[in-house]
């Protein structure tokens, strides 16, 4: 893929990579496979990502990684302990590339969502016996009383990827409407 992407636009100068997979894990009675699961498909996807595009992001001379990584990266969370700890690796895998790549003209950096209304959050609370009322619970949990937008992550990944954050690497850009300074 990122071959093909690279020929089809001539080059790849950032690479935006937002994976991951969640569940409750309470640290009690957690299946070691539910665990593992939950850390590989947070941590592995962004290595293998940055590692695949390394050569075409060095070819390019400057550039920027995105990692996605979620407000939970920064706080601990009731029942979530591999998610927390997936994000919390996401964070500091972010900041040890950032050093890697500083002296090559490439930042890497991340963006800490709190909830986000996408199609996947609504259909997830849906399964909810109360699908509205579980919607209203997530909007407000953040201290703006409201959720995310998919567009307020991509204006946030935009700045990132511009000339505009050009002396910013190995920093998490917070979009949690207030969540985690409670």
């Amino acid at each position: 893929m990122t071959a093909a992407t690279t020929a089809f636009l001539g080059g790849t100068d950032t690479i935006v990579v937002s994976a991951g997979a969640g569940g409750k894990t309470l640290i009690f009675m957690t299946a070691i496979d539910e665990f593992q699961r939950i850390i590989d498909q947070n941590l592995r996807p962004l290595f293998l990502a940055v590692r695949t595009a390394a050569p075409q992001l060095l070819q390019a001379g400057s550039g920027a990684v995105i990692a996605i990584a979620s407000m939970y990266a920064l706080v601990g969370q009731y029942e979530r302990v591999a998610y927390c700890g997936a994000k919390h690796g996401v964070i500091g895998m972010v900041r040890a590339m950032a050093l890697d790549f500083a002296d090559k003209g490439i930042r890497v950096n991340a963006i800490a969502p709190g909830f986000i209304e996408t199609e996947l959050s609504r259909a997830i609370a849906a399964q909810e016996p109360d699908p509205e009322a579980a919607m209203r619970t997530r909007r407000a949990m953040h201290a703006i009383p409201r959720s995310g937008q998919p567009e307020e992550i991509g204006e946030a990944a935009a700045y990132l990827a511009s000339d505009a954050a050009s002396f910013m690497t190995g920093q998490c850009l917070t979009l949690d409407g207030g969540y985690t300074v409670r």
